[in-house]
C-alpha cells in the first residue's frame, strides 16, 4: 500500500512546486503521467477479474495468428461483436507479441498518452488534474481498460464539439463506440451549450435525476441498456446493478462536494471561453448519470464517459489563482480521501504491488486462484 501512496506524495510535490508558476510545464505533466502509466501496465495480474478475461481473449487471438488462422473469426469478436475496435486492437497487438503482459503495457502506454492530450487540451496542465485524476479514476485503469480506453478516445472529440465540426466529433464517437459500447452516451456532448448553464437550470435537472434514481426508473431502463453495452458478467455486478436495492451514498457525497466546489468559484468560469462553458457542463452531464444511478451498484460506470469534465473544471478552478488558499486545501484534502477510499475498499486487489518482471504470484490473492488461466505464466511471465 505504501507504494501507492508514495505516487500521491510525488504528484503532490510536483504540484506544490509549482504552485506559483505562471506556466506549468507539459514536460511535467508528462513525466507524472509516464511514471503511473509504467506502475500501472507493469503490474502483475492485479485489480480483479477483468484483466484475466482480457488476458484469455488476447491469448487466443495471438494464439490463432501464430497458428496462420483467421484471428477476426475468434471467439473476441464473437463476444464483443459491437465492438470490434476493441478486437481490431488486439490483432494488431498480437502481431507484435503473444504475451499477455506486453499488451496490457501497450494498452495502459495508449490510455495514458490519450490522457495526457485530453489534460494538454483541457486543462492548464498543472499537476494538480493528476492529483483529480488519481482520486476520481486512477485505479479503474488497472482493470477496466476497454472502458478507460473508449473514454479517452472520445475525450479527443470535445474539440470539435466546440467548433462545432459534427463529422469529425460523431467520428470519433463512434471509433470509442467500437470498443466500449458506453461511449455512445457521449454523443450528448456536441448538443451541449458552449456556455455555462446557468445554476437555476442545472441544480433542478441534476435533483430531477436524483429523484428519478430513487424511484426506481433506473432498474427499468438499464435492462436494455445491459444488452447494448455488453458488459462483462464479473462476479455478482450484472446482479448489483439491476438489483438497486442499495442507496450509494457515496456517489451522492461526491456530487454535493463537486457542485459546492464548482459553485463556490463559478464566476471565475469564462462565459466568453467555449472550452471552459462545455467542460462545466459536462461535468452536470457526469452528476446527472451518478444521481440517476444513485440506488444502482455499478450504474455510475456510464458516468466515466463524462468524468473529463469534472477531471478539468476542478483542476482549472484550483489552480487559475497563483496562491495556496483554503480552496486548494479544501479540493487537495477531498481528492486525497478518495484516493484513499478506493485504495483501501479495493484492499487485496492491488496490494502488496507486484510487477511482472518477477515470475510467480503474489501470496493469497484469491482472484489469481479462481481465473487464472494459463499456470505457465507462473513459472516464466515471458515464455509467450
Amino acid at each position: 500500500m505504501w507504494l501507492y501512496i508514495l505516487l500521491y506524495i510525488i504528484v503532490t510535490v510536483a504540484y506544490m512546486q509549482t504552485i506559483d508558476h505562471d506556466r506549468y510545464s507539459p514536460k511535467l505533466l508528462a513525466y507524472l503521467l509516464l511514471m503511473l502509466a509504467l506502475f500501472v501496465g507493469c503490474s502483475d495480474m492485479l485489480g480483479g477479474y477483468d484483466r484475466y478475461i482480457y488476458c484469455d481473449l488476447f491469448d487466443g487471438t495471438a494464439n490463432t495468428i501464430r497458428n496462420g488462422g483467421n484471428p477476426f473469426n475468434g471467439v473476441l469478436f464473437t463476444l464483443y461483436y459491437n465492438e470490434k475496435g476493441w478486437g481490431i486492437l488486439n490483432v494488431i497487438i498480437g502481431y507484435v507479441t503473444a504475451n499477455r503482459y506486453i499488451f496490457i503495457l501497450i494498452v495502459t502506454l495508449l490510455m495514458y498518452t490519450l490522457l495526457f492530450i485530453s489534460l494538454m487540451k483541457y486543462t492548464n496542465r498543472s499537476p494538480f488534474a493528476i492529483l483529480v485524476f488519481m482520486g476520481l479514476w486512477f485505479f479503474f485503469t488497472f482493470t477496466y481498460l476497454r472502458q478507460v480506453l473508449a473514454a479517452t478516445v472520445v475525450w479527443l472529440a470535445i474539440d470539435y464539439a466546440i467548433k462545432r465540426k459534427p463529422i469529425p466529433f460523431f467520428l470519433i464517437v463512434i471509433l470509442g463506440y467500437t470498443i466500449h459500447n458506453s461511449a455512445l452516451a457521449f454523443a450528448i456532448v456536441y448538443f451541449l451549450p458552449r456556455t455555462k448553464v446557468a445554476w437555476g437550470l442545472a441544480l433542478p435537472v441534476i435533483f430531477a435525476c436524483f429523484l428519478a434514481g430513487l424511484s426506481g426508473l433506473p432498474e427499468v431502463v438499464f435492462g436494455g441498456v445491459i444488452d447494448a453495452m455488453q458488459i462483462e458478467s464479473r462476479a455478482g455486478d450484472v446482479t448489483d446493478m439491476m438489483e438497486g436495492n442499495s442507496f450509494r451514498f457515496a456517489y451522492l457525497l461526491e456530487v454535493v462536494a463537486f457542485l459546492a466546489f464548482i459553485s463556490a468559484r463559478y464566476d471565475d468560469i469564462d462565459d466568453n471561453d467555449p472550452k471552459q462553458g462545455i467542460l462545466v457542463n459536462i461535468a452536470f452531464i457526469f452528476c446527472c448519470v451518478l444521481m440517476f444511478f444513485v440506488r444502482s451498484e455499478n450504474g455510475g460506470r456510464i458516468g466515466w464517459i463524462f468524468m473529463i469534465g469534472v477531471i478539468a473544471t476542478l483542476s482549472n478552478l484550483a489552480t487559475n489563482r497563483r496562491d495556496f488558499t483554503a480552496y486548494n486545501i479544501a479540493a487537495f484534502v477531498m481528492f486525497t480521501l478518495l484516493y484513499l477510499r478506493v485504495l483501501t475498499a479495493w484492499g487485496g486487489l492491488l496490494s502488496p504491488y507486484k510487477s511482472f518482471f518477477t515470475d510467480g504470484h503474489r501470496p493469497g490473492d484469491q482472484i489469481y486462484q479462481v481465473y487464472e488461466y494459463d499456470p505457465k505464466y507462473d513459472d516464466d511471465k515471458f515464455y509467450r
